[in-house]
């Protein structure tokens, strides 16, 4: 019996579409990504692609749309959870940073939207981001209360912390490599955020990694 082509399986036919293109954006760019290769790993046809999604132009939209949107529901199911600010800040960073892992084409597709003055989905790329910064940025807020120190830059930590994050990901080996293995973005977060945006320690920090042997 003959291995059932991807268009019959149950899931939609446009989200198979969707994860074949994330990870040819990502590893390939917009311009160089070929449609055709796209559909071939949807198991589809050039032209049943263009049915669902038009062009190129839009297909690329597209998966940015998908992208964001998750990352959004990401972080509001993380907000909330845990008692202490502590253990609320480590479980939105916990959902952000696996959503990371899991897709990283989809981190290229960002970070190249946001350095390419050619980038043919910037400005969107740009508003969604901008808004995912934004709502993290509320969310400490509210987590902080009184305790957070008046002018402290809230959404400049909060850039700092994502965008490494980002790089490193999207560096593959590389970012391994310059980052020794290791992976404080944990520890960064709650020194920025925490102890240095409230003004004390955090309690039950997290333990940093010590560094590796000569």
């Amino acid at each position: 019996m003959g291995r059932p082509r991807k268009e019959d399986r149950p899931e939609a036919i446009g989200l198979v579409i969707l994860r074949a293109a994330e990870a040819a954006f990502g590893s390939e760019g917009y311009r160089d990504a070929r449609l055709g290769d796209i559909a071939a790993e949807a198991g589809i046809r050039r032209s049943s692609l263009l049915y669902h999604f038009k062009s190129k132009d839009n297909l690329y939209k597209a998966v940015v749309d998908r992208a964001f949107s998750e990352l959004q529901e990401v972080v509001i199911r993380s907000v909330g959870q845990g008692e202490t600010a502590e253990e609320q800040l480590d479980a939105i960073l916990e959902g952000l940073l696996a959503f990371a892992d899991e897709r990283p084409g989809l981190v290229c597709v960002v970070l190249r939207e946001l350095v390419d003055p050619r980038g043919g989905a910037r400005d969107q790329v740009a508003d969604a981001f901008g808004g995912l910064i934004t709502g993290l940025e509320q969310a400490f807020v509210g987590l902080a209360g009184d305790r957070l120190v008046p002018d402290f830059p809230v959404r400049s930590a909060i850039l700092q912390i994502v965008c490494a994050y980002l790089v490193r990901v999207a560096s593959g080996k590389l970012g391994d490599r310059l980052w020794a293995d290791r992976d404080d973005t944990r520890t960064l977060a709650r020194a920025l955020l925490l102890t240095a945006g409230t003004g004390r320690p955090t309690t039950g920090a997290a333990r940093p990694v010590p560094p590796p042997e000569d």
